[in-house]
Order: structure tokens, then C-alpha cells, then sequence
């Protein structure tokens, strides 16, 4: 692989870290919202079924929302618009992966 591709990739992951750094959450426009709620929710299994309150895989299910949060769009509107929150610690690695990157596309011998 050329060594020019490899810095590239390694400074657009220092990049990207410092932008997750920076910024703590992601507002998502209402169709990007509604592509994460067709695609990405699992349906309500709390109604009843196998999997209800009382049952040991309860706790198992991942019902709670962690990486997608919802907050309410508008008073006008029922609608809910999902934020996407990135944990905090993500922007280390991100950062210290794209510098050894970096750094091995520096080492790499040019090519004529």
C-alpha cells in the first residue's frame, strides 16, 4: 500500500477522535431518526410473550437505549428525534491508533 494512504488514514483517525472528543452528542435529522427506529429498535417485547418481567433473560435484552437516546423533537409534533452520544473513552484509542498509523506511514519506504 502506498505510504500516502496509510498517513491519510491514520490523520483522518486522529481527526476523527478529536472531533468525538469535542463533541458529546449527535442530533440526528428526523429521517435519519426514522431509519434508526425501522432498522436499528428491537420491538417491545415487555407486552408480553416470552420475554416479560418476569423472565431471567429480562435483564439480558437490550431494551434500555445507551448509544441511541431520544429526546422530545417539539411541542407540536409526537415525534421523537434520536441523539447518538459516543462514550467518552473512544476518542483515546481512536486517537492513539490513528498516530501509530501515522507514524508507521512514516517509516514506510517511498516508492518511485
Amino acid at each position: 500500500m502506498n505510504r500516502i494512504y496509510v498517513m491519510t488514514f491514520g490523520l483522518f483517525l486522529i481527526l476523527l477522535s478529536l472531533q468525538n472528543f469535542i463533541i458529546k452528542a449527535y442530533i440526528l435529522t428526523p429521517d435519519a431518526s426514522r431509519f434508526v427506529a425501522e432498522r436499528f429498535e428491537a420491538p417491545d417485547v415487555s407486552t408480553g410473550g416470552a420475554y416479560n418481567n418476569a423472565s431471567p433473560f429480562y435483564q439480558a435484552s437490550y431494551r434500555q437505549p445507551t448509544f441511541f437516546q431520544t429526546s422530545a423533537m417539539g411541542a407540536s409534533t409526537n415525534y421523537q428525534q434520536r441523539s447518538i452520544a459516543p462514550p467518552g473513552w473512544l476518542s483515546w484509542p481512536l486517537f492513539f491508533f490513528g498516530t501509530v498509523v501515522f507514524l508507521h506511514g512514516l517509516a514506510l519506504p517511498e516508492r518511485p
